[in-house]
Parts: C-alpha cells; sequence; structure tokens
C-alpha cells in the first residue's frame, strides 16, 4: 500500500485552505453587496413585481389588509394592472355584490361603475341596502387569465357577474411567455435576496425606459402611417392561421367556463359584445400588400361616403388579420352565439354603439383609440349593460 507523502498532504490541505477562503471571500463580498443593496431599497423601494402575471393559479388579486383585517385590498404586486380597490371581507348583510371582468377596457370603467352602482342603489332601494360593485379588469388581460379571477372573486360572495372581453386574446399570449412559470418557484426565491432584486430592477427599469421610448416614437410617426400608431408587441409573434383559429378556440372555452362557473354556483351572468374601431383600427406594420391596398380602399370609400361597404371590409380585414389587439367578428360572433345557445343575458355594446356613431359606423366619434370607448362610449356601455342588469336583478 502506497502511503501520502508528506508534500501530497501538504498540497491538499493547502487545496483546502484555499477552497475555504475563497468560500469566505465569496460570502463577505455577497454579503456586503446584500447589505448595501438592503441599505439602497430604504431610498429607492423594490419595484413590485407579480410573479407569474396573473397565470399562476396561486395568485391573488385581492388580500387582507393588516391595518384592518375586516377589510380585503388591491394586492400590492397587482397595481400595475389593477385598479386599488377595497371592499368588506364578509358581504354585508342586504347588500349586492357585483363583479366586472374585463381587460383595460373595464379598468378605465371608474367613473362609469360609480355611476352604476348609484343608479342601481336608487332603482333597488327597497330591496338592497348597499350596492357594490367590484372592479376586476386588468390591463392585458385575456379570457384566460378571467378563469382564475373568476374562481377568487367567488369566495367574496358574489351575487351576479359581468364578463365584457375579447381585445386581448392575442395579446395575452406574448404575457403568457413572458411569465416564465417554469422558472416561477426559483424567480420567486432569488427575489429574497436585495442583491437580486436590485439587478432585477435596474434590468427592468432600462427596460421599461426602452419600452416607452419605442411607443413614443411610434406616436410620433403615426401621422405618416396609415395604419396608425402600431404599438401592440403582440405582433412580435409571427402568427399562423391554425394559431389563430386555436386562440379563437379558446376564447370560446374560456368564456364557456366562465358561463359553467358562475351556473354551477347559481349566480347570475351577463355578458357584453364588445365594439372596435373600424375606422382607425391598430394593424401590424407587416401586413401583406393586399391587406395594405384594401385598408387604403375602405379609406377611399370612407371619404366618398359608402360607410357600409368601407366598415364591412375593415371588418374583413381585422377577422382575417393574424394575431390583432381588438376584437373583430370572430370573438363577437363568440360571444353572440354563447350568450344565444346558454341563454345568458346580452349587453350588445357594438350594436349600441353603431346606433350612436354617425353612419353606423364605430369608431367615427366614440373612440379613444383602436379599441378603448372614450367617455360618451363608456356612457353608452354602462347604459346598455344597466339595462340587462335591471332586468335580470327584477326578476
Amino acid at each position: 500500500m502506497v502511503g501520502v507523502t508528506p508534500s501530497t498532504a501538504a498540497r491538499r490541505i493547502s487545496s483546502r485552505k484555499k477552497a475555504i477562503y475563497s468560500l469566505v471571500v465569496a460570502i463577505t463580498v455577497f454579503g456586503m453587496l446584500e447589505s448595501s443593496a438592503r441599505v439602497n431599497e430604504i431610498w429607492m423601494p423594490p419595484l413590485r413585481v407579480d410573479y407569474g402575471l396573473g397565470f399562476d393559479a396561486n395568485s391573488r388579486l385581492f388580500q387582507v389588509d393588516p391595518s384592518n383585517p375586516a377589510m380585503l385590498h388591491t394586492a400590492p404586486d397587482k397595481l400595475s394592472n389593477f385598479l386599488a380597490q377595497e371592499f368588506p371581507a364578509q358581504k354585508p348583510s342586504g347588500a349586492l355584490r357585483v363583479a366586472v371582468l374585463g381587460g383595460s377596457s373595464v379598468y378605465q370603467l371608474k367613473n362609469e361603475l360609480d355611476e352604476l352602482k348609484s343608479r342601481l342603489s336608487d332603482q333597488f332601494s327597497g330591496r338592497f341596502e348597499n350596492i357594490e360593485i367590484i372592479n376586476a379588469g386588468g390591463l392585458a388581460y385575456g379570457s384566460h387569465r378571467l378563469v382564475p379571477i373568476l374562481l377568487e372573486l367567488f369566495e367574496y360572495d358574489l351575487d351576479l357577474v359581468i364578463i365584457y372581453t375579447g381585445h386581448n386574446e392575442f395579446e395575452e399570449v406574448e404575457q403568457l411567455e413572458l411569465a416564465n412559470l417554469q422558472l416561477l418557484t426559483v424567480n420567486r426565491g432569488l427575489a429574497h435576496f436585495a442583491s437580486v432584486r436590485f439587478i432585477r430592477d435596474c434590468l427592468a427599469r432600462a427596460k421599461i425606459r426602452q419600452l416607452k421610448a419605442e411607443h413614443n416614437h411610434r406616436i410620433m410617426a403615426s401621422d405618416n402611417r396609415p395604419f396608425g400608431a402600431n404599438y401592440v408587441r403582440s405582433w412580435q409573434h409571427r402568427w399562423t392561421r391554425e394559431e389563430v383559429d386555436d386562440r379563437m378556440n379558446h376564447f370560446r372555452q374560456n368564456l364557456l367556463t366562465l358561463i359553467q362557473l358562475c351556473r354551477t354556483r347559481n349566480i347570475p351572468v351577463v355578458m357584453g359584445t364588445v365594439p372596435s374601431n373600424l375606422v382607425r383600427p391598430a394593424l401590424a406594420e407587416n401586413v401583406t400588400p393586399e391587406i395594405r391596398e384594401k385598408y387604403q380602399a375602405a379609406l377611399d370609400n370612407y371619404s366618398r361616403g359608402n360607410f357600409s361597404e368601407a366598415q364591412n371590409m375593415v371588418r374583413e380585414i381585422l377577422q382575417d388579420s393574424l394575431g390583432r389587439h381588438q376584437s373583430s367578428d370572430r370573438e363577437n360572433g363568440i360571444i353572440r352565439n354563447l350568450a344565444l345557445q346558454h341563454q345568458v343575458p346580452l349587453a350588445d355594446v357594438e350594436k349600441a354603439v353603431m346606433e350612436h356613431e354617425p353612419h353606423g359606423v364605430p369608431g367615427m366619434t366614440l373612440f379613444l383609440d383602436h379599441c378603448h370607448l372614450n367617455i360618451h362610449g363608456r356612457r353608452i356601455w354602462r347604459e346598455t349593460f344597466e339595462r340587462e342588469m335591471i332586468s335580470l336583478i327584477g326578476q
């Protein structure tokens, strides 16, 4: 048996010392960085991060208020997508609690939902002591992420659910890719270290500045583009016809799931059609020459007063678009079909908007952009849903 020579033993001891020394140095350096990052957070609090971006089933929209356990308020990490709200954790006796689900179009309805609450309170003053309306409209939220939102809202003793969604079905796919659910546990774990949060926030702030610069550049250049300001990042994904059809099948299934979830809990639901701007839609810059030519022909028809023909041409363009960021006849056809098939009250907002627009063309006067209604359009939204809600509640 060959023994270990003194020189070999010395080298091994030396290697262990070097490894221990290196480890001590690394821990010391990391400790210094961690301490510095924690001190830095005193003056610059870390960014709120919604890990999973709403696709995680454990993600919560509302949480108990630490200063008042009787109240629920919007979770801090959700404030980048949802309005700050609070309501009693236990629904008061004699109250009617309504939840409105959707994307940014619902997010922007705060004033109209306040008015709706007031009008319903007057309408049913002898029946309900209080009306509560929860705005569950999330920026860029599509039907996929509304399902877990509704499951959470059921915990708050709902009496009525409003569904208004259809603009974000393609935008939501990119959000899912950004969520990176495979690394969700790892990212949450690393976020316990202030040094990791510091690096994460530096990268995030740089990315935000880049996105704002790109957005502003597109806005400034939009006047020279026949398709308007193209700031829809979902068009970075190259959609195929099969993917578009699959996305619409998922939209139908998600809406059906929302309806069935409400039905199994005996909670009434009202759905609404979702109008789009047919005068100035947001079309991708990389559309085919044929689509550009067709859209230019539609603009020519508008200018000549052929409004019906022009809007029909734009409807065809939208529903055939490979990755749109606004509703089309396909989304609204699914909504109408499900409402009829499952006997769900339908607030036909698209029809109401057309009745109030000059020449019956959505986009003439009632839109802020390609998909969001302006203050007058939002009033029409409220009046349309109000009629269906009064009819349903009054039964």
